[in-house]
């Protein structure tokens, strides 16, 4: 496990989702039934989740959705797989995911502040 900056790593699980049948209702089932459940997982930090809007190059996407779910660190994120709530959270995938649509990988998160102050737009 690599170190930047001197802190851990934070804990995450990413999920690069493919583009379901009927978005809209994959949406409506995400919003309201499964991140209520992810909500729910001792431990967690936060939640990002979004759409894919383009590739750089202009090349068909990946994946149609990309969702993060954060911990403090690694052992945290360890804690959290054995909970039933994290069971909880990953049986509920077989509900409104299709077999094969979606790769969830668990990884390290690195924050890293830029160079100058943000601006606001």
């Amino acid at each position: 496990m690599r170190v930047g900056a001197g802190q851990s790593p934070m804990g995450r699980i990413v999920a690069f989702h493919q583009r379901p049948p009927d978005p809209e209702a994959w949406l409506d089932y995400y919003r309201n039934v499964h991140i209520p459940i992810v909500r729910r997982i001792p431990g967690l930090q936060n939640i990002r989740w979004g759409q894919v809007l383009r590739t750089s190059d202009g090349t068909p996407a990946p994946c149609w959705l990309i969702s993060d779910v954060y911990f403090k660190d690694v052992d945290a994120l360890e804690t959290a797989l054995g909970t039933p709530e994290m069971k909880e959270a990953f049986d509920d995938t077989s509900k409104f995911i299709l077999r094969g649509n979606v790769k969830i990988m668990f990884c390290e998160a690195q924050d890293t502040a830029p160079l100058h102050e943000p601006q606001s737009v």
